[in-house]
């Protein structure tokens, strides 16, 4: 019986954005996690792309879950591209494309995109920067450079005017410059010449004009750029110009400052200057020394000095980068000492912790982990030690205890796993926290500097519920047979569970338990229910049932009114509509013979059943009772009829007539469709002929052994006709001694009877020839000649004969005091039958691969036989025979059983029985009359234990019925 069980689980893609969905031109990242919601048959691929690479790109191209790893969460990192474009914040997605799989739940199914923004770093403007940090120009000639260029690409070009504020003071190389967007971040030069007006004025300030600029670009266009303002030195004074370009801080992570030195007027001779820092631990120069030469003596020089990193949280420190005195033979710049440039080296060491958490921060009750790594921001100056505890070990453990930083790995990340603990209570999804206590360190900065706590999430796989194995087969039967199942719960409870159970229909199924009662000490020890079947005797056909569960009754809220879906059922069956007729005799006589049948229902009825009873011929025979009538409460008791023989003083022959049972009627229609049933029954004949020529006894014969004689294997080949001939009958026949009578035999056969002076008879009728006259006459030796109506049995050593006697031939005697006995025979016929006049049929029955020791005959033997014409006697010979046979079983101590069965096809009635698995088989022919149909033979042969008894007798009737 198919069952349902509902499925709590959904295919589906959780996507989980950490912290915020923002990147930035700059590099900055972001991420999310992706996790199934169920686990899946089969591998789910989902792709990862960008909508948009220009301002986003995904760590992965896609993500692959399995039916192992479904429920782990897998992160993807965002990381913001710089597309040097004003554009300000872009929104894009991280596009989740459909799953790919071949679990039909998640193929197809698409997830969620994520959406992200990626913040701008640029900005519309101008960039100017003067070469050699000079912005003195000279009256000699002496020139300043700089450059410009934009700090973001346009979306067109840019044009700028450039001029002199005082073209007395200083010229300008270039009227205009033009950045296009593909050249927009290479600088373009403007070099400005000083103008030497030849008089002592001192130093003369002035300004490179950047006019507006003009663009197709909104964030461009009218953007006016901040001028440069110069000076024009004097040459008439003897000096050393000093700019500091940018500013005066250098940093440990290797950032600079920059200066230029230029003089102020033309030497006679090379100036040097020496150049050094103050403090090489915090800042180094590019050059030890600076020199000028009547040639380049107003070209400036650049120093650049680059900070020093002492990875020690020491705080900034400040440096001086030293300019010593001149030495030149120039006598106003020998001994002239420029002034020195103090800086400062930005410290980017601080006392502290680098904690970063490795994908999710969620721990599961399955083991799922999360792992951390923990690092030191600075070196320390000796060791720091760090604890490391969990808020709740009933929820998350860590993996160690402690962790130290030495000052030779305080930079190398130490990791910690954190994993999950199972509580199997259904708590829900439960926080805690990892605890990073206070280090301890004989460096100062460290000693005392709590690290921050991780917080994280115990996911809860508990459920409040029952686990109920599927049942394989659902089936119980009336037969008793049962079916048992466990149930157990799917959490532990914090109090007692009790689950009533009961069955839907106590009339065809029971449970062995009416309730259930879960504890939280054997919450998951399953406790089983036993379902028997219950057998009702009603043919009712397949009844379906439930094992119903009643609501739970328990303290823990999770649980309490909990209802279990019920379990179907189905009770098979075992009774049948229908009812079985056994038969104890099918033989009447006129003298007021009786025979019986007894009839009785296969299953109990559910209101009065009624039977019609009847004879085809109440000349021939009565019945009892005219109809049976079965209830409720006696369908199972055998009622039994009469049947009574007729006397009609007619010398007619054994007359065949019918017992009809008519379809039976009620209010029960499982048993109105049954249909009709009818066999025959003979009426045996006292009405005898006259006795005429009767012949003389033979010579008294030595007393024969009526005891049945085991089965043999006749031999199925006749005897020569040259064989001398027994005149000795096996069998006396009524009045004693042989009958010699003549054997008619159809003209197309072959020939004619013959009469022997020693009571056997000749017939030229051979099996092998088919009616040929001129083939040899077969002889066969009469020992057992019987009468019935006008037909003669003879038993011969070479087979069966049965003939019918000529009209001018008078009928044999049949004295009253007692009718032949018969030696039972084995079914191995392998002669010729010789019937009436109007029939001749060949016997060859296929019986040599059947040996009665094997058992009752097959059904293929049953019918050869019930087609051919057996052994014919008289009727009384039958009661003798039954008698003979159950001597036999008693003195042999074995069962023995004789089976009445008749049918309306064919010529012959057959009696049939067996000792242990010998068969023995006897017929009983009726008159000719045509008044009479003949019998059909039906062989019911008898089994060795009770149920094959009852399954033949069942079969008999079955096959009088059809």
């Amino acid at each position: 019986m198919p069952l349902t069980n509902l499925d709590n689980d959904t295919a589906g893609v959780s996507v989980a954005v950490i912290g915020s969905a923002t990147t930035t031109e700059s590099g900055g990242t972001a991420s999310f996690t992706v996790v199934l919601n169920s686990q899946p048959t089969g591998d789910v691929t989902i792709p990862v792309s960008s909508s948009n690479t220009s301002e986003g790109t995904a760590s992965v191209t896609q993500l692959t879950f399995t039916p192992a790893n479904w429920n782990i969460p897998q992160t993807v990192i965002i990381t913001g591209v710089d597309d040097q474009v004003a554009d300000g914040n872009q929104t894009y997605s991280i596009i989740l494309g459909v799953a790919v799989s071949s679990d039909p739940n998640f193929n197809g199914l698409d997830p969620t995109d994520v959406v992200c923004t990626n913040t701008d770093n640029d900005t519309a403007g101008v960039a100017t920067a003067i070469i050699g940090g000079s912005s003195a120009t000279t009256e000699s000639g002496g020139t300043v450079s700089f450059t410009m260029a934009l700090s973001s690409q346009p979306t067109g070009d840019v044009t700028i005017a450039v001029s002199s504020s005082n073209t007395g003071e200083g010229t300008v190389s270039v009227t205009q410059l033009t950045f296009t967007p593909a050249n927009w971040n290479i600088p373009q030069t403007v070099t400005v010449t000083g103008v030497d007006d030849q008089v002592q004025d001192g130093d003369q300030p002035y300004t490179i004009i950047l006019g507006a600029a003009t663009s197709t670009d909104p964030n461009y266009n009218g953007l006016n750029p901040t001028d440069v303002s110069l000076t024009n030195l004097d040459d008439d004074t003897a000096g050393v110009s000093v700019v500091l370009v940018g500013g005066s801080t250098t940093s440990e992570a290797g950032g600079t400052a920059s200066f230029t030195v230029v003089l102020s007027s033309q030497p006679t001779g090379d100036v040097t200057i020496p150049v050094s820092s103050s403090n090489t631990a915090e800042g180094t120069v590019s050059v030890s020394q600076l020199v000028f030469t009547p040639a380049n003596w107003n070209l400036p020089q650049t120093v650049i000095v680059t900070g020093v990193d002492d990875q020690v949280a020491d705080g900034n420190q400040s440096y001086t980068v030293l300019l010593g005195a001149a030495a030149s033979v120039d006598p106003n710049y020998a001994g002239l000492d420029p002034a020195d440039l103090t800086l400062t080296n930005l410290d980017n060491d601080t006392a502290g912790f680098s904690t970063n958490l490795v994908g999710g921060s969620s721990t599961t009750e399955a083991g799922g982990t999360v792992t951390f790594t923990v690092a030191l921001s600075s070196q320390p100056t000796g060791n720091v030690t760090i604890p490391v505890s969990s808020s709740n070990t009933g929820e998350g453990t860590a993996g160690t205890a402690l962790l130290t930083f030495t000052p030779a790995n305080w930079n190398i990340p130490q990791t910690v796993t954190v994993t999950g603990v199972d509580d199997h209570v259904v708590d829900g999804n439960q926080p805690y926290t990892i605890v990073l206590g206070a280090a301890s360190s004989t460096d100062p900065n460290y000693n005392g500097l709590d690290p921050a706590d991780l917080s994280l999430t115990n996911i809860d796989n508990d459920t409040a519920g029952f686990v109920i194995p599927t049942i394989a087969n659902p089936t119980t039967s009336e037969g008793g047979g049962s079916v048992s199942f466990v149930i157990s719960l799917s959490s532990q409870p914090t109090g007692d569970v009790t689950l009533p159970v009961s069955s839907s229909n106590t009339g065809e199924g029971t449970v062995n338990k009416a309730s259930l009662t879960f504890t939280p000490a054997n919450w998951n020890l399953p406790q089983t229910i036993i379902v028997t079947g219950v057998d009702d005797q009603v043919a009712d056909g397949n009844q379906r049932f439930a094992i119903r569960f009643g609501r739970v009754v328990s303290t823990d809220t999770n649980f309490n009114g909990l209802d279990p879906a019920d379990i179907a059922f189905t009770n098979i069956d075992n009774d049948t509509v229908g009812y079985r007729v056994a038969a104890n005799g099918l033989t009447t006589t006129e003298a007021g013979g009786t025979a019986s049948f007894t009839v009785v229902l296969d299953s109990q009825p559910t209101s009065d059943v009624t039977i019609p009873v009847a004879s085809s011929n109440t000349g021939e025979g009565i019945v009892s009772t005219s109809s049976l009538t079965f209830t409720a409460a006696n369908w199972n008791i055998p009622q039994t009829v009469t049947v009574t023989g007729v006397d009609d003083q007619f010398v007619d022959g054994d007359q065949t007539y019918k017992i009809r049972l008519a379809a039976p009627s009620g209010e029960d229609f499982s048993f109105d469709s049954l249909a009709p049933r009818e066999w025959a029954m003979v009426n045996e004949d006292n009405d005898h002929l006259a006795v005429l020529n009767p012949r003389p006894p033979l010579p008294p014969e030595p007393p024969v052994n009526q005891d049945p004689e085991p089965p043999v294997t006749q031999d199925p080949e006749p005897p020569p006709p040259t064989q001398p001939v027994d005149p000795r009958p096996r069998q006396r026949a009524v009045g004693g001694g042989p009958v010699l009578v003549n054997i008619t035999v159809p003209k197309e056969v072959g020939g004619g009877p013959t009469e022997t002076n020693d009571g056997s008879t000749t017939s030229t009728e051979d099996p092998g020839t088919s009616g040929d006259p001129t083939a040899p006459p077969v002889v066969a030796k009469a020992t057992g000649p019987g009468r019935l109506g006008s037909y003669i049995f003879l038993g011969t050593d070479d087979g069966d004969l049965v003939v019918r006697l000529d009209e001018n031939v008078p009928p044999v005697n049949r004295p009253p005091e007692k009718a032949p006995v018969l030696e039972p025979r084995i079914i191995v016929p392998p002669t010729t039958v010789v019937a009436p006049v109007q029939e001749v049929r060949p016997v060859n029955v296929a019986s040599e691969e059947y040996k009665p020791e094997q058992g009752p005959a097959p059904r293929e033997v049953r019918k050869a036989v019930a087609e051919a014409i057996p052994v014919f006697a008289e009727p009384d010979a039958l009661d003798e025979l039954e008698k003979n046979v159950r001597e036999f079983a008693n003195q042999n101590d074995v069962p023995a059983k004789i089976v009445l069965a008749t049918g309306f096809l064919t010529t012959v009635g057959v009696i049939a029985w067996s000792v242990r698995s010998i068969c023995w088989i006897i017929g009983a022919m009726v008159s000719a009359a045509p008044a009479w149909k003949p019998f059909d033979p039906l062989v019911v042969l008898a089994s060795r234990d009770k149920r094959a008894e009852e399954e033949e007798d069942k079969e008999s009737l079955q096959s009088i019925a059809s």
